[in-house]
């Protein structure tokens, strides 16, 4: 092989190597809007914050919680699901509104599945039911 051809064909094998690596953008670049359905102080809002500050330190860029209560949900979950879909408007899902709310309202404003793509469980947790000890 003449100097020429190697001196194509090492240029051209390093460009490719670098390719990939120009395609890929970092993210984020920017601050991430995490939003909680819910009034602050509650099981959502406490959840989003934890999710919040542990993101923010991982991917060394802000993670804000913003509160966005209403209807039961609706308000900030259908917020999200008009968003830009570019991952920088995150939700805090849970059983109410992502999988209850299609069921308790006729006209819901987004489509659970096809609006939200679920990036991991976050908290798992079980509800008991309880009572005074003295109850029949």
């Amino acid at each position: 092989m003449d100097r020429r051809r190697f001196s194509a064909l090492a240029v051209a094998a390093a460009g490719s190597l670098a390719l990939p690596a120009a395609r890929a953008q970092a993210y984020p670049v920017r601050p991430v809007k995490v939003v909680v359905p819910q009034p602050p102080g509650g099981g959502f809002d406490f959840v989003g914050r934890l999710l919040a500050d542990r993101l923010g330190k991982l991917m060394e860029q802000p993670f804000v919680v913003e509160n966005r209560p209403g209807s039961g949900t609706l308000v900030g979950t259908d917020a999200v699901a008009k968003a830009a879909p570019d991952g920088y408007t995150l939700l805090v899902g849970s059983v109410s509104n992502i999988a209850l709310n299609p069921g308790l309202y006729r006209n819901l404003p987004y489509d659970s599945l096809r609006d939200f793509e679920p990036l991991g469980l976050a908290v798992a947790y079980s509800y008991t039911l309880v009572a005074r000890k003295d109850l029949p």
